[in-house]
């Protein structure tokens, strides 16, 4: 029990402290890359196009767990890597500039990293924490790893406020930087406390988890809502990169309140997480996705109403109420559906599909604003709302929904007002919340994420 005990207290300070590596250093690559470079159109790629490189070389992860079988080595040693790739960018801030390619080179071996860690950290954990406390457990630590994440963003925000008063911006990214190695070294730490496992040798090769996620693709509701999250995810981000380059290049927000609108979306998150936790033991989590689906559709298109800071502080505050449910079922959902022996691999092959929409999103996105100039944001927050209209019809035709409802009315022996095609595949998991784990970093930060 006091192995148990110690493995606990040192996952909740390894969760907080590289969300505060998260917080100071991740969530401000592309404000440093406009710094840098001062070209707005790869603020916006900096959040998609390394991020796919970074998924690419992540596919080695099941071969590096079949040759490094002890989990405790893998994960550090990804670790350490990710916080050795902030050495690049602190020196180019300390020189004054930077090159685009070699910040996105930079940039993709952090996402490479990071992405290997999480899939290999969650067969780590699940070794380590009984199911009979894992719920409640990891449902504190993210409390205390989003309190990391804000006072880095709080920090990061801070600081650069500061070198922005003293003409000084590109100093104050190498000290919050600096602040990233820091945190994520000691992070690196705790988890060297962590008591190690044997991974399994029988890791699948690359053909056989592309096939396994194939499978799951293909299998009945639960496919559809996979491939829904994935054309979701590739309509949000066709604006979601440049929110960022908008508010600091278009409006010209003082970092004060960029950070204020940042840290208004992760706040409103952290608030409402605990009561759509409750809304999803009650009605489910098809039913949550499919409701926080329809309520993330015009959000983009809101960012054109008004340049208020007043208003797109409110607007960020909702859409923190609906990301977040959103994101957590997304995650369940996947995680529900997959057997253990094939998580690693499904989560890697996810990983890379993900990160692909991400890119293709962000470059239709980038395209629009390269042929318009700054007068493209608009119609790219308009673009976006319409295509998230359209994959949100497209997978949950209003038909099916209302034959659904109807036939919840009429017949009380149904037990799902979901669509026909979000119905439970009988040899999937039940509709119950997983017990799985919540990643030690955030896979994807968004500065704004309407």
């Amino acid at each position: 029990m006091s192995d148990l005990r110690k493995n606990l207290r040192v996952m909740i300070a390894d969760g907080m402290t590289a969300n505060l590596m998260v917080g100071v250093g991740e969530n401000y690559f592309p404000a440093f890359v406009l710094a840098a470079t001062g070209s707005q159109l790869a603020c916006g790629l900096t959040a998609s196009a390394p991020l796919v490189i970074g998924a690419v070389m992540q596919l080695a992860s099941p071969a590096l767990r079949r040759w490094i079988r002890s989990y405790r080595t893998l994960v550090t040693a990804c670790v350490i890597i990710q916080t050795l790739s902030f050495l690049p960018l602190i020196w180019s801030a300390l020189r004054g500039s930077g090159s685009v390619a070699v910040l996105f080179a930079v940039i993709s071996v952090y996402w490479a990293s990071g992405l290997t860690v999480l899939p290999a950290w969650n067969g780590w954990v699940e070794l380590l924490v009984s199911e009979r406390i894992r719920t409640r457990y990891f449902a504190r630590r993210t409390r205390f790893t989003q309190l990391g994440l804000l006072i880095g963003i709080l920090s990061g925000g801070i600081v650069l406020q500061i070198g922005a008063h003293y003409d000084s911006r590109l100093n104050a990214f190498a000290l919050i930087f600096v602040i990233a190695v820091v945190s994520r070294m000691v992070s690196a730490y705790f988890l060297t406390q962590h008591a190690d496992r044997t991974a399994d040798s029988s890791s699948a090769g690359l053909r056989e988890i592309f096939g396994d996620f194939g499978r799951l693709v293909r299998t009945g509701g639960q496919g559809t809502a996979i491939v829904y999250v994935l054309l979701a995810q590739f309509a949000s981000q066709i604006a979601g990169p440049y929110f960022t380059p908008y508010m600091l290049g278009r409006l010209k927000l003082p970092y004060a309140q960029y950070v204020f609108l940042i840290s208004a979306l992760y706040i409103s998150k952290v608030v409402f997480l605990p009561t759509w936790g409750r809304v999803i033991e009650r009605i489910g989590l098809r039913r949550v996705l499919w409701i926080t689906g329809l309520a993330i559709v015009p959000l983009s298109m809101l960012w054109n109403v008004s340049d208020s800071v007043a208003y797109l502080v409110c607007l960020q505050i909702v859409a923190g109420v609906v990301w977040g449910p959103f994101e957590l079922a997304s995650m369940l959902l996947l995680l529900n559906s997959v057997p253990a022996s094939q998580k690693l691999g499904v989560l890697t092959v996810n990983n890379l599909f993900n990160a692909s929409a991400y890119m293709l999103g962000s470059i239709f996105g980038g395209w629009i604003l390269w042929s318009l100039g700054a007068e493209g944001y608009h119609l790219i927050f308009a673009v976006s709302t319409s295509v998230r209209l359209v994959v949100f019809l497209a997978c949950f035709p209003l038909p099916a929904i209302v034959r659904s409802v109807t036939t919840r009315f009429a017949d009380n022996a149904s037990e799902s007002l979901e669509p026909e095609f979000l119905v439970p595949h009988p040899h999937l998991a039940t509709e119950r919340p997983a017990k799985n784990l919540t990643p030690p970093i955030a896979s994807l930060s968004e500065t704004a994420q309407p």
